[in-house]
């Protein structure tokens, strides 16, 4: 059977185009002048150009350093606006950016440099003396460290202003090789059961979650979201903030947490959007009962991290925003289900259903082996009563640890789910 149309252009446009790299050359295009970073404690304000003309500097610069396709560029920050730019870099050289844990102590930061072997280290000058211990500590040093922020830089090391000095803000030749399956943001588990397991979100996994995440909260380029969840942590990047800026829209960055300063932020930026754990949005409440700003913007609160309680979900609806959504799912997998605001408060402390792209079934433990999801002799009755294993495919699941591969096996033990 002939076709009137060569399909596989398909792929070559998709692979090409849909990527984080030409997603933020879009909208440079559209909304060049529009903020898209906004950074209180640094001070700064990157627009769409701006933060492409930095990343652009940054990725020239890891090239002329040598940098290799697929090398890792480790960064240990805060919530900055360096984070973005070294980030989205990363990407446009083809390059990795696993982001790190800001709270670990040098003993566990060593044992991840060692784990990923970054080609470029770069780090927040606040956090210098546990990075200097960490990297003496490691067998496997960076030939490259970039110190961001203020203070006295080490010696051996880069200022990021001194990294990029002179660089060309016009885009790297490589980046016209970026392909959606890139490796380009690697994370780390929390490690609550054990050391952190490192894995690797490449263009495709984030793009997805992008416009699963605005079709889910309804983002577009008005909204302002609150990044009051770390970076390193897929509730604080993939969940909100980066679909937000996929979208057009703006991101106010918090260096740390703090109730009144969110409130604050909120009325002061008419944030539209936040993403964060039930405790954080039961200070929110107190101190809003305490002194009431006005939060009217707010179009959609995202819980996650921990069960919601009915009343705490009551609380919220009444003292922030009527549009509470509950998701629930891993660190690494992001989550895969959902409860909407129209099922709120009457359905809170169940974890909802699976996101509209995302399939979840629940497989028997009483077997000698590893319930099978495909085989349908290995699924719970719905009888309210039989225990199971959830087993979940999803668009947006990395698949495998880095350098673990017992942790992968045990973790993803049919292909696929």
């Amino acid at each position: 059977m002939s076709f009137d149309v060569d399909y596989s252009i398909f792929r070559e446009v998709w692979e090409a185009e849909y990527t984080l790299t030409m997603q933020l050359r879009r909208n440079v295009q559209k909304w060049p002048d529009k903020v898209a970073i906004i950074d209180p404690v640094r001070e700064e304000r990157l627009t769409f150009e701006k933060w492409d003309q930095l990343s652009n500097r940054f990725a020239n610069a890891l090239l002329d350093c040598g940098v290799e396709k697929y090398d890792r560029v480790m960064g240990n920050f805060f919530n900055t606006f360096e984070w973005f730019v070294a980030w989205m870099g990363s990407a446009k050289a083809r390059c990795v950016f696993p982001s790190l844990n800001f709270m670990l102590p040098e003993g566990q930061l060593c044992t991840l440099i060692d784990d990923s072997e970054p080609a470029v280290f770069i780090y927040d000058g606040e956090l210098k003396g546990v990075c200097l211990k960490a990297l003496e500590l490691a067998e496997k040093n960076p030939g490259i460290c970039i110190m961001c922020g203020g203070g006295e830089v080490p010696e051996g090391h880069l200022s990021f202003g001194e990294f990029i000095d002179g660089k060309s803000s016009a885009p790297p030749e490589r980046q016209r090789e970026v392909r959606w399956l890139d490796p380009v943001l690697g994370l780390y588990t929390s490690g609550t059961t054990g050391l952190p397991k490192g894995f690797t979100l490449n263009h495709a996994i984030i793009f997805f979650d992008c416009m699963m995440n605005g079709a889910l909260e309804k983002l577009d380029e008005q909204c302002v979201n609150l990044a009051t969840n770390p970076l390193f942590h897929r509730g604080g990047n993939t969940t909100g903030v980066i679909p937000t800026l996929h979208a057009g829209g703006s991101v106010v960055l918090m260096k740390a947490f703090d109730e009144e300063l969110a409130l604050d932020y909120i009325e002061k930026y008419g944030v539209t959007h936040m993403v964060s754990a039930p405790t954080i949005y039961e200070r929110m409440c107190v101190a809003q009962e305490k002194n009431m700003r006005n939060v009217n913007s707010l179009r959609a609160i995202v819980s996650m991290g921990a069960p919601l309680e009915k009343d705490s979900c009551f609380r919220m609806m009444k003292l922030l925003c009527p549009g509470v959504y509950n998701g629930y799912g891993t660190a690494d997998g992001h989550w895969v289900t959902m409860l909407r605001p129209h099922e709120l408060p009457e359905r809170a402390g169940t974890i909802g259903r699976a996101i509209t792209e995302d399939t979840i079934r629940l497989v028997r433990r009483d077997l000698d082996r590893r319930g099978n999801p495909e085989n349908p002799d290995d699924l719970c009755p719905k009888d309210g009563k039989t225990e199971g294993e959830i087993a979940l495919r999803a668009m947006h699941m990395p698949y495998g640890y880095l350098n673990r591969p017992e942790d992968t096996a045990k973790a993803f033990p049919v292909r696929g789910w």
